[in-house]
């Protein structure tokens, strides 16, 4: 019995010991680097704050988007419907529909809303002229 106690009794020593062990080192490493986390982690606000800012400025310029479509196509319902009248709703369509698949935002809008910025950016699309080959 005493032959296989001792190699045993090393083994569990070690296998108890190394996780104590290891975690003397890790404590010992993250004292060293406390300096560098305080300044990591104001980097890591200025960061989020910077990106924060960027994405509340495309979201206003989606919505100065959707309000020059929305008077585009008043105007379309009244009569202006000149070809230059009809490209230029066309193209912000398709820039509003590019801006809401690029932020994720679809989610947002109705099926319907979604569904007319399609067909309005397929006709941009099919307006292309074609070139010879």
């Amino acid at each position: 019995m005493k032959k296989i106690a001792l190699p045993c009794a090393v083994f569990f020593s070690l296998f108890f010991l190394q996780p104590i062990l290891l975690q003397s080192e890790m404590t010992v490493n993250l004292e060293e680097k406390a300096p560098d986390i305080k300044a990591d982690e104001l980097s890591a606000i200025a960061q989020l704050i910077s990106i924060q800012q960027k994405k509340l400025e495309r979201q206003k310029d989606l919505k100065d988007q959707i309000i020059q479509f929305r008077i585009q196509k008043a105007a379309f319902m009244n009569g202006n419907k000149t070809l230059k009248h009809a490209n230029l709703m066309v193209s912000t369509a398709k820039e509003i529909l590019g801006m809401i698949d690029e932020e994720k935002l679809a989610y947002l809008f109705s099926f319907d809303y979604i569904e007319e910025l399609m067909f309005f950016s397929s006709l941009a699309e099919k307006s292309r002229p074609i070139r010879p080959q």
